[in-house]
């Protein structure tokens, strides 16, 4: 019947023997019902990743927004080969988001949107590594497999997880289906145009994620196979054309790497869980345990992680892993067939960055395995199809194509539930995806460029408040629980996310009556909003009175014009409250260490002079002194604990400033322009008192 295929049943490639003869029963399926049964699962896999994409997940994530900002750079005219920022990471999914974001602007949603798109298309890309790997189909098992294995793609609770959460590890499924399906092509039909496509697509599969550095082993040890194999051998010289081409691909990076040998692989070796092992025996100990790990997160335990799962969740259904390991065992007992014996290789060898490489997510660094686990699956479910159709039983063959259809209609209810009904209530889903400096960052992005913006008590390097501030290149740190900024360069807009102590608000009103609120956004399950924003206007000045006025020069970089005590009588067990009064007087201060220090007799067992300190940078470091600026004033506070053993009588309250590690002073330089022996400032008496 022309446009159709007919299938005979039979245990195996060979033909049946006489003794045995092959079922009278044909199983037909149209060409055109096959692409419509695999356009159908496409259509099911996209409604499941582009479903709410917009609000699910409800923000960036740390990791996910850095493909944000890598895409801004690069619209801006960077031309990266190999990125150096969050501990170094592979470029194509960066690229694949700044493409997104020439059409629909920066944000959240292009991240999302990348992944959900590369997702999408992986469900095609399993089905031809299928078609392509049990070609000529003519079992059923080769028959059905690849199509089925597409529709528990699409279904896939493991792989939508990871389609959306919006990081570059979703490309390397697609990428292991696309180096075998060119592999098995260029095998079965070797050809220049065929092999140079495989090496193609493995040299581009280095620009994915690290566990992509599997996938060259996988074609090595398979290339090894059909050149020493007993049947036909495979040509060195497609081979070549493989290596070379991949090598051509790799080699702009495989230069950035010669060139920043430090950089690129300083992810890969600070995760690999032998780094802390000091023998040989704890190196495989460490080993076997990650193996086990990574074994199980197929079947009975995943991720603790509430970000990147449903926590302690397996990446497979108990259904689903019930076929899955029935799959295994049909491709160990078909092992002599180059199919089964390749998904066995590339089942082990893609686990392999699971396995030697800790402090994350199995399912996400063995995420390479995930379409041979799907044509593994099929192959289980399959088999007693197989089985039943062989031995001429056509009511219950049909009777398990209908059990086919359950287990994928169970399996698509359980991932929605899991993910949709499950997860995504998760209360803590806005903390975990950075809601609050997705937020602060949008706002900033409104901003003028050309103003300052101090923010408390966020990081401006967050790479969400970097991304939705659009790079805002004028945003400085400072933190109300310790400290307020007072910049030089006015206006200026204060955006501070409040908290009870953040007392950035109360003190901004009464130094700088002249600010106004200019935004805020309540929080709808805290009493704090979002951010308040308060803007100073130009030619305001901060009205600072400090109660002990003083003018301590140091180096001419720093001058201490003031401070304020809660009391100067302490006893021991007390906290001294002090308030100091900075102005800076250079724009290029190195990072300093401030001190303050309680002076008093020599103790009797050490002869020290320090009866208690308190050692930081400015604003418990979040104000260092390398970010001031030339006329900026800093009001920072502090608490210094006077220990318990301290004995009743009169100490000196010193402060002032070093280098770190090298521990050399600050020197103060005198009011005549002459620079002080010692670096230490004396600020005022203090009186330690019995209890």
């Amino acid at each position: 019947m022309k446009g159709l295929h007919t299938i005979r049943f039979l245990a195996s490639s060979q033909s049946p023997s006489p003794r045995q003869p092959a079922s009278h029963h044909k199983f037909i399926v149209s060409t055109a019902q096959e692409r419509w049964l695999l356009v159908a699962a496409m259509l099911l896999g996209a409604t499941l990743r582009f479903y709410r994409l917009a609000a699910l997940p409800p923000g960036d994530s740390y990791d996910p927004a850095f493909y944000g900002i890598d895409a801004l750079h690069i619209l801006q005219g960077a031309w990266p080969i190999y990125l150096d920022n969050n501990f170094g990471r592979e470029v194509l999914f960066s690229y694949l988001v700044a493409g997104l974001y020439a059409f629909l602007g920066a944000g959240t949603f292009g991240i999302h949107l990348a992944a959900a798109f590369v997702g999408m298309v992986t469900i095609p890309a399993t089905y031809l590594a299928g078609k392509r790997l049990f070609a000529p189909a003519n079992t059923i098992t080769a028959r059905y497999t690849p199509l089925l294995a597409s529709w528990l793609m699409a279904l896939s609770y493991w792989h939508l997880n990871w389609s959306r959460f919006g990081v570059r590890a979703v490309l390397v499924p697609l990428f292991a289906a696309l180096v075998v399906a060119s592999l098995w092509r260029c095998q079965q039909k070797p050809g220049i145009g065929s092999c140079a496509k495989a090496g193609f697509w493995l040299g581009l599969s280095f620009y994915t994620y690290q566990a992509a550095l599997a996938l060259p082993l996988l074609v090595l040890v398979w290339l090894v196979y059909l050149y020493f194999r007993g049947k036909r051998p495979f040509s060195p010289k497609y081979a070549a054309v493989i290596l070379i081409t991949a090598l051509l691909v790799f080699a702009p990076l495989g230069y950035y790497a010669w060139q920043h040998p430090g950089l690129y692989g300083f992810r890969t070796s600070q995760v690999l869980v032998t780094k802390t092992a000091t023998s040989t025996r704890e190196q495989v100990t460490a080993v076997l345990q990650q193996a086990q790990q990574a074994i199980r997160m197929f079947t009975s335990e995943g991720h603790p992680d509430p970000l990147v799962s449903l926590p302690k969740r397996p990446s497979l259904n108990l259904i689903l892993s019930i076929f899955f390991v029935l799959g295994v065992g049909t491709a160990v007992y078909r092992i002599r067939q180059s199919p089964y014996l390749f998904l066995l290789l590339w089942l082990v060898i893609m686990l392999l960055p699971a396995i030697f490489a800790g402090q994350g997510s199995a399912a996400k660094r063995g995420i390479g395995t995930l379409p041979t686990v799907m044509l593994l699956t099929s192959c289980g479910l399959l088999l007693p199809l197989h089985i039943l159709s062989h031995r001429s039983r056509r009511r219950l063959a049909a009777g398990w194509v209908g059990v086919i259809s359950l287990v994928l209609l169970i399996t698509g209810i359980i991932t929605y539930r899991d993910y949709f009904l499950i997860w995504a209530q998760n209360p803590d889903l806005p903390v975990l995806f950075q809601e609050h400096e997705v937020k602060v960052g949008q706002l900033i992005g409104q901003l003028p460029r050309s103003e300052t913006v101090m923010l408390s008590p966020f990081d401006p390097a967050h790479p969400s408040i970097q991304l939705h501030s659009q790079l805002h290149p004028n945003i400085r740190p400072y933190n109300g629980y310790f400290c307020l900024l007072y910049p030089q360069q006015l206006p200026a807009t204060y955006v501070i996310a409040p908290g009870r102590g953040e007392d950035s608000l109360d003190t901004l009103n009464k130094t700088f009556p002249q600010g106004t609120i200019t935004a805020a956004l309540p929080h709808p399950n805290r009493p704090y909003p979002y951010y308040i924003a308060y803007r100073v206007p130009a030619g305001a000045t901060p009205q600072l009175a400090p109660a002990r006025p003083s003018d301590i020069n140091w180096n001419n970089e720093i001058r201490l014009f003031g401070f304020d005590l809660d009391k100067t009588e302490v006893m021991p067990g007390d906290e001294l409250a002090i308030t100091f009064y900075y102005q800076a007087l250079s724009d290029t201060i190195p990072n300093y260490t401030a001190y303050v220090h309680l002076l008093g007799e020599p103790m009797p067992e050490t002869d020290n002079l320090i009866w208690a300190q308190r050692d930081s940078e400015p604003c418990h470091g979040w104000t260092k002194t390398v970010l001031w600026r030339e006329g900026d004033m800093l009001v920072d506070r502090i608490k210094l604990a006077i220990a318990a053993n301290t004995p009743p009588g009169s100490y000196q309250l010193t402060t002032g400033f070093y280098t770190w590690p090298d521990i050399v002073g600050v020197p103060i330089v005198t009011t005549t322009g002459e620079t002080a022996v010692s670096p230490a400032a004396l600020l005022t008496e203090i009186t330690v008192t019995a209890p």
